[in-house]
């Protein structure tokens, strides 16, 4: 992957994708925390809600993997 591939994938200039991005390594650790924040905001419910453990377990794995399925930058 190159800042030029991500460029022309977006539809943007080159300079506009490095005017926030330095390089390819700034711009995955920004989509991989993001993939993570949006991952936590997901299935926190599900580990703080009501029921035991074993309930609390299914319901945070039917979270996950439904975001998973929803969006595939979370499983990475």
């Amino acid at each position: 992957m190159e800042i030029r591939d991500v460029a022309v994938k977006a539809e943007l200039g080159y300079g506009t994708v490095y005017h926030y991005y330095k390089n390819k390594f700034m711009l995955l650790e920004n989509l991989l925390w993001d993939a993570l924040n949006r991952t936590e905001s997901a299935v926190l419910p599900a580990l703080s809600g009501e029921g035991g453990s074993l309930h609390k377990a299914e319901s945070f794995s039917r979270l996950l993997l439904g975001k998973c399925i929803q969006d595939p930058s979370v499983f990475i």
